[in-house]
């Protein structure tokens, strides 16, 4: 013990700063704790408000921590709390003002899920409620075309039966000219109208004659869409005129029909989007291959006889074809000219006939066979003439 004691009085003369013995660092904490009270007693002595800082210091010292994770205070997370404390909360114009409502704060999300506020909610059911739902468009009656399709149809279900959802049935047949949104029947009857406002000037551009269409080939969108292209030509050209006039005439009655920048006459026989399900499946694209034998197939010639307002929605007619609004049909227009050639090729016809006969019985064999009939036929009874007569 002696020689400990010895040690410890060496450090401490050699610096009393760095002390190494355990004995001594004690002894020094004692005396500095001991000489800190010291220093608060005179301090209390000497200003009392110090002194209650100091053991208000003392005491939040001495104060436990909460055990487990730090809670931070609660602050409003969104202003939909504040809203939630103020009067009125449930009153519609909160909602006007474009505040969440009470009850809407209360719906607890899942973890990673997004939570749509109202403004996104309103802008999406506005999207849906502006989707096409009616066309404009050129049926399709020729049997020829008709039959061609069923051909190609009948082909590409052979090599894979799953897509007969996406085909297109032979009733339905049409070439697109718009598409647009109608809400209600109010607007149905002012697409109708304006359709029938139309007609003259559709007329006027046809020039009194026909409108035929010929589709030859197969092309794709995207291999996505597969339709029987329009051949390139006059009626090519004829046609956008017309699409190009609905457009106008709807748009001035105030229905939105598209810019038609994009407007491609085709006839669409294929569509996989008739079939989500597909998709699931792994069809994401319609393969070339499934028409190979087709991609050069002349389809026909369509004569324009009318254009329809079609519902997507409603239900179609028995034939297959949509539910038609209205329709405007089309008549070549017969002018003088025409109907001058058609008077003297009748004419004509008329008189080469009456010479046959004048030559048939200018003949004698034909003379001598009309008297002997005559001979043999009876004769009708006459009555004796009275003598005054």
């Amino acid at each position: 013990m002696q020689a400990r004691l010895s040690a410890a009085l060496r450090d401490v003369t050699a610096d009393p700063l760095q002390m190494t013995s355990p004995n001594l660092r004690v002894c020094a904490k004692g005396r500095n704790d001991v000489t800190q009270k010291a220093h608060g007693r005179n301090l209390e002595d000497r200003d009392p408000e110090s002194a209650e800082k100091q053991t208000t210091k003392r005491a939040k010292r001495k104060a436990k921590k909460p055990c487990g994770r730090k809670q931070k205070p609660k602050t409003p997370e969104s202003s939909g709390d504040l809203v939630a404390e103020l009067p009125f909360a449930k009153a519609e114009v909160w909602k006007d003002l474009g505040f969440p409502s009470s009850e809407s704060l209360k719906k607890k999300r899942k973890r990673g899920e997004r939570v749509e506020s109202e403004e996104d909610a309103d802008k999406k059911k506005k999207k849906d409620c502006q989707r096409a739902n009616y066309f404009v468009s050129v049926p399709i009656t020729s049997s020829q075309i008709k039959s061609g399709v069923e051909a190609v149809q009948a082909a590409v279900l052979q090599k894979d039966p799953r897509l007969s959802r996406a085909l297109i049935a032979p009733g339905s047949l049409h070439v697109t000219l718009l598409v647009t949104h109608l809400s209600n029947e109010d607007e149905v009857n002012l697409a109708a109208a304006a359709l029938v406002q139309t007609q003259p000037r559709l007329q006027e551009l046809l020039e009194g004659g026909e409108l035929v269409l010929p589709f030859s080939g197969i092309w794709h969108f995207r291999h996505e869409v597969v339709f029987a292209q329009l051949a390139e030509g006059e009626h090519a050209a004829k046609l956008m005129k017309i699409a190009e006039a609905v457009r106008k005439t709807f748009e001035e009655k105030g229905i939105a029909a598209g810019d038609g920048k994009d407007f491609k006459p085709h006839l669409t026989f294929m569509k996989l989007s008739r079939a989500p399900k597909l998709r699931r499946q792994g069809i994401k694209k319609l393969d070339p291959e499934l028409y190979a034998e087709f991609i050069e197939h002349q389809f026909g010639d369509e004569t324009v006889s009318r254009i329809d307002l079609c519902s997507m929605l409603k239900k179609k007619t028995p034939d297959g074809y949509y539910h038609c609004e209205k329709s405007v049909t089309f008549r070549a227009r017969c002018d003088a000219r025409t109907v001058t050639a058609a008077l003297r090729s009748q004419r004509r016809s008329i008189q080469t006939r009456l010479d046959q006969i004048k030559e048939l019985l200018s003949q004698p064999s034909t003379r001598t066979k009309i008297k002997q009939e005559l001979a043999a036929a009876p004769r009708p009874f006459l009555k004796p003439s009275s003598p005054s007569q």
